[in-house]
């Protein structure tokens, strides 16, 4: 039976979207949200520094892994509380929120890291991770899609983005590091693909039944965010959102097998003029732990 549900997300890949159709479950919490104050408050200043190849200075890392150790605890008292009452945890965070400095530092320093299986790369203990009934979720989208838009994205945060914030964002090691710390628990990660939750109410109800969840109970339309509702929001979440909040349905339109990649590509240069290289680079760097997750990805 499914204790708790880990949703770890590849920004820019529809994640919002998954999360809006998994929420309605009735034996469920609301998706707690974990993490995202350590990367805002701490990684982001210490990966734009000068020096941040010297690691994260000794200080601010007692900070960082403060405000993450409040987050673990956060999780464990939801989980407790869930357990109680008989309803499922469900969690949302992206991959690489819950890593040490240490592994943030050793997966952007090298141009081509290469990962080490089985390795748990977070702050979170083993026994939070693998609590018994874990099901992970892991989302992925084509890099020629999830990259562009986290670029832009990120000038919602970081105007003129620097390259090792930028790395961390869109590199897929993370997810591929827990694709494989799974693997090697003896838990099966569930890697879904954007394109499939995006185009296929079948699939997400198929998903919702794999997860342990009621696929009957699979949110597949909903009204638009209203203006009210967006006061209450974060503004730069509100700006990342913008499509998601919009709209009544998922838009098969946006999956990567209904566009042409080439053509989206011809678009880069006007768009991010002398970033371009920085963006080819960054989906270089992105392809093969895409291709290595899309291999592993669930089908139905």
């Amino acid at each position: 039976m499914t204790s708790q549900l880990l949703l770890y997300t590849q920004p820019r890949s529809g994640s919002h979207l998954l999360e809006r159709m998994l929420e309605g479950q009735l034996n469920c919490t609301p998706f707690l949200r974990l993490f995202e104050d350590g990367w805002h408050h701490h990684i982001i200043e210490w990966l734009r520094r000068d020096d941040y190849a010297n690691g994260m200075p000794a200080d601010a890392n007692s900070k960082y892994e403060d405000d993450m150790h409040s987050g673990i605890k956060e999780w464990q008292e939801e989980l407790s509380k869930a357990q109680q009452v008989g309803t499922i945890l469900m969690v949302h965070t992206h991959s690489f929120f819950p890593a040490s400095a240490e592994s943030i530092l050793k997966y952007t320093e090298t141009p081509r890291p290469q990962p080490s299986p089985g390795e748990n790369f977070t702050l979170v203990p083993d026994s939070l991770l693998c609590y018994p009934g874990t099901v992970p979720i892991l989302t992925i989208r084509n890099p020629r899609l999830a990259v562009p838009s986290a670029y832009k994205a990120m000038q919602n945060i970081i105007p003129d983005g620097d390259r090792p914030n930028l790395q961390l964002l869109t590199n897929l090691i993370w997810t591929r590091l827990l694709y494989d710390y799974y693997e090697a628990n003896s838990i099966e990660p569930l890697v879904v693909d954007a394109d499939d939750y995006m185009t296929s109410e079948s699939f997400v109800k198929q998903l919702c039944s794999k997860a342990g969840l009621n696929p009957e109970q699979a949110t597949l339309a909903w009204s638009p965010t209203t203006e009210q509702e967006k006061d209450g929001l974060q503004q730069p979440y509100v700006a990342v959102q913008t499509t998601l909040m919009g709209s009544t349905a998922a838009n098969p339109g946006r999956a990567a097998k209904n566009l042409n990649l080439d053509d989206e590509e011809k678009k880069w240069k006007e768009e991010f003029g002398e970033k371009l290289p920085l963006i080819q680079e960054l989906v270089q760097l992105a392809m093969p732990h895409y291709e290595y997750l899309y291999e592993r990805r669930l089908r139905f």
